[in-house]
This record gives C-alpha cells, structure tokens and sequence, in this order.
C-alpha cells in the first residue's frame, strides 16, 4: 500500500505518524506519569511538614522540660517554707537553734495544728506561742534572726516587755502562725 506513494505522501504519512506518537507519548505524559510525580512530591511535602511539626514539638517539649527543671527546684524552696504539720519537729528545733545562738531562752508552743485543705495546697495551719527570755541584745537578735527564718511566719501579736534598766531582762511574746503543709 505505501508502495503506490509518491515519495512526498511517504514523508507526510511517516512524519504524521511521528507527530500522532509524540502526541500520545505526550498524552501518557501528562495524564499518567505527571500525576505519580505529583502524588510522590505531595507526599514528600507532607512528610516534611509533619518532621517541621515533629520538630516543633520536640523543642516544645524541651522549653517545657526546662521549665519543669527550673520550677522543680523553686518549688522545693517554696516547700521547704512550710512547716510539716504532722511533724513540726525541724522547726521547734530552729527556733530554740536561733534563740541560743542570741542567747536567749525561748519557750515554745503549739496552738493549732490543722491539716490542710488539699495536700498540695499551702495553709496558714501551725499555731505557736513563742516566748523569748534573755538580755536585750539577745531578745532582738531572736527577732531579726526569726524575721530571716526559712519558714514562712505570719505574726498576729508580738509584745515585747522589760528593759527598765540596763540589766534588767526583756520578753518577748510572739504569737504566729507558720505556713504548713
């Protein structure tokens, strides 16, 4: 059949054939191969994405964890403030430790001792009479040495009696109520 052909209808026919081929090798292109080339890069895209997001949480976490490092230790010291209610022992303790090193004679005693609301909340629960015997000097450096206590102390009355002469003895008279836990 292409026997027949002028060699020009020969060109025309093989150079159709070629440009029909390309079209459809173009075709295949575009409607076949272009969208497995579009499906894998959105799927890498979404794999970046999610690692950007993975990322940002882990530094998250990490501020979040230093945080958590930071306030660990300031809530030890704000722990640490508190008087333990069920054993008030330590602070007892600190307090006749502070008041021989003022050389004073100090009695101490326990007025009220409430457990607190919640075991993570912080109360105002220890009531204590304090009472400071002693020279002058003693008696006031029991109070400032009290004032820089690693407890934390709410004082509701303090009278402070003596001192008519210079070798007469002072008391004081302290009643407070020490944050508990």
């Amino acid at each position: 059949m292409l026997e027949n052909l002028s060699p020009q209808k020969k060109f025309i026919i093989i150079v159709a054939a070629l440009i029909l081929t390309a079209c459809l090798m173009a075709l295949f292109i575009l409607f076949y191969v272009l969208p497995l080339i579009q499906k894998g890069a959105n799927a890498i895209l979404d794999m970046k994405n999610e690692l950007a997001l993975l990322e940002a949480k882990r530094r998250q976490v990490k501020r979040v964890d230093e945080l958590i490092e930071g306030s660990s230790t300031d809530l030890e010291r704000v722990k640490n403030l508190a008087v333990d209610h069920s054993n008030p022992l330590n602070f007892f303790e600190f307090l006749y430790a502070t008041a021989s090193s003022g050389k004073a004679f100090v009695d101490v005693r326990l007025t009220e001792s409430k457990v607190p609301s919640s075991p993570k909340v912080l109360e105002y629960g220890i009531g204590v009479n304090i009472n400071v015997d002693g020279p002058g000097k003693g008696v006031f450096t029991f109070l400032n040495l009290l004032e820089l206590a690693p407890y934390e102390m709410e004082i509701q009355e303090l009278v402070i009696t003596g001192g008519g002469t210079k070798d007469s003895p002072y008391r004081a008279g302290i009643n407070a109520r020490a944050l508990s836990r």
